[in-house]
This record gives structure tokens, sequence and C-alpha cells, in this order.
């Protein structure tokens, strides 16, 4: 929660005795549970995902491509024929909710 003496560097102080901000909102977030909290992807659930986003990018070819996962960071590994490829299988990861990092390894 922002109190008061936080706000005051943001906005003047004759408003920040005004502003009452909570940041953590349930309804942003797709995968939140009751209490403010999130609920984690498991590993195999985010290699699914990385996969099907691999298979999504035109610019990808996903068969030669192997992901590995382990506390929601994700290896991509294989062999790309160009660095465009590489590149846009790095974003087709990022793209998947939950993936914390990218670690590659690539051939």
């Amino acid at each position: 929660m922002v109190t008061r003496n936080s706000m005051s560097r943001y906005v003047g102080n004759a408003q920040a005795a005004e502003v009452n901000v909570t940041l953590v909102s349930c309804r942003v977030f797709s995968n939140c549970v009751l209490g403010g909290g999130f609920k984690m992807k498991t590993d195999a659930q985010l290699k699914d995902e990385v996969i099907a986003e691999l298979r999504w990018e035109p610019s990808v070819h996903s068969e030669e491509i192997k992901v590995t996962t382990h506390n929601g960071i994700v290896t991509l590994s294989g062999s790309v024929p160009f660095y465009a490829a590489k590149w846009a299988a790095e974003r087709a990861a990022r793209r998947v909710e939950g993936v914390r990092a990218i670690a590659e390894n690539w051939a």
C-alpha cells in the first residue's frame, strides 16, 4: 500500500493526505486466487504453453527447438538456421504468462 510519506515525493504534500492507493487488484490478473495471491503455473503447464506459442510463431521451426522448464525458468535448446529464428523463439517464450526467465543453449 502506498503511504502518505511515500507519496509525498510524487505528489505535493497538500495532495498526499488525500491519496489512498491499493496496488494489488485481483480483477486484473487471470491466474489470481482469492486473498490477493497468485497461482503459479506448474513447469509442465509452462512447457506446454511455450511449445504451443513456438508452434504459432511462423518464423520458428518448433520441431527443432527443445523446451525444458524448472521453477518458471524456460530453457530453449537445439539448433536454429539463423539469428532471427533464435530471436523469434525468445520473444515467443516471453509472451507466455508465468515465464520468469529464459536460458538458452543453442547448438
